[in-house]
């Protein structure tokens, strides 16, 4: 980082994070968030989690500053963080959002990413690191998928900072949305002149152990989120030369020293792509095999009760 970017690394920010049953989750991450420095100037928290697994005003005590904590009745990817940014607005022009689960690896992994935000940069992601507990197949794919060095990446939200004033011009998110809000935020952002930065000097823990069937519902939800906007671009696709590209790259790493996980890796690859595929033609499923592959069965059972309503 240069000395004008260090000098920048004190710009006011905003972190901004949905909750969702999130009591397991929350010691780790308030003892991460309270270590950054400089502190925030707010800290917007958005619980959409049923009556009695909320979290309390109490178990946020360890962070300075601006606290806000709101309950919300339901969760949209791209809705609910509108109403964070709506937030984010009357304190800074910078709003880093992070999901539940991801940990900021040091104290200056937010502030760093905040400092990415100058010039024609509307918008960058930081560094995902696999977490503690990851396996062989998250940790290449995370480091193959967030590199040390510089690279072009889509915004990814479990670790992105938006300038608030340009991205809500805009629009903001586009909402209903049930998967991918950063990768149309992406595309809108880019269609309208700005840029989209990554920055791998700003780094937290975040990777999942996906099970076939989480697989599934994750990638239905992204092709449904494929198929309902255009402007999505083609590298999100599993299809795309990028996507097998990455496959061939994580067979090769595997298949001389362990090919048990190589075989394991195509046969991930196949259960995604079915499910990616399957969410592209969701328009012709019946409602209830939808929301049986979905993860996300709200956003479902209000669109096709607004399309009920409708006729």
């Amino acid at each position: 980082m240069s000395s004008d970017e260090r000098s920048s690394i004190h710009q006011p920010y905003v972190v901004a994070i949905p909750l969702f049953k999130p009591r397991t989750l929350l010691p780790s991450l308030i003892a991460a968030l309270s270590e950054q420095v400089p502190v925030p100037s707010a800290w917007v928290f958005l619980d959409s989690s049923p009556p009695g697994e909320r979290a309390s005003r109490s178990e946020f005590a360890a962070l300075s500053g601006t606290l806000i904590v709101e309950t919300i009745d339901k969760f949209d990817h791209g809705e609910t963080r509108n109403v964070a940014l709506a937030e984010a607005a009357h304190h800074a022009d910078i709003c880093i959002f992070l999901t539940q689960d991801a940990l900021p690896t040091d104290p200056e992994s937010l502030p760093r990413l905040a400092a990415e935000i100058r010039g024609n940069v509307w918008a960058a992601s930081g560094r995902q690191l696999p977490r503690s507990a990851a396996d062989p197949i998250e940790v290449v794919q995370r480091e193959r998928r967030y590199p040390a060095g510089p690279a072009r990446r889509p915004l990814s939200n479990a670790f992105a900072a938006y300038r608030v004033g340009q991205f809500r011009d805009l629009g903001g998110f586009r909402h209903p949305c049930v998967w991918g809000e950063d990768f149309i935020a992406t595309a809108d952002i880019e269609a309208n002149g700005g840029t989209v930065s990554y920055c791998p000097e700003a780094t937290v823990r975040h990777s999942h152990a996906f099970s076939p069937a989480s697989d599934i519902r994750r990638y239905f939800d992204a092709g449904a989120a494929r198929r309902q906007s255009r402007q999505i671009t083609a590298g999100a696709s599993l299809a795309s030369n990028e996507g097998l590209a990455a496959l061939r790259g994580d067979v090769l790493e595997f298949l001389p020293r362990r090919p048990g996980l190589a075989l394991k890796t195509i046969a991930r690859f196949g259960v995604r792509s079915v499910g990616y595929l399957i969410g592209r033609i969701h328009p012709a499923l019946p409602h209830k095999v939808v929301l049986g592959l979905t993860s996300n069965k709200a956003y479902w059972r209000e669109s096709f009760a607004s399309k009920a309503s409708d006729d």
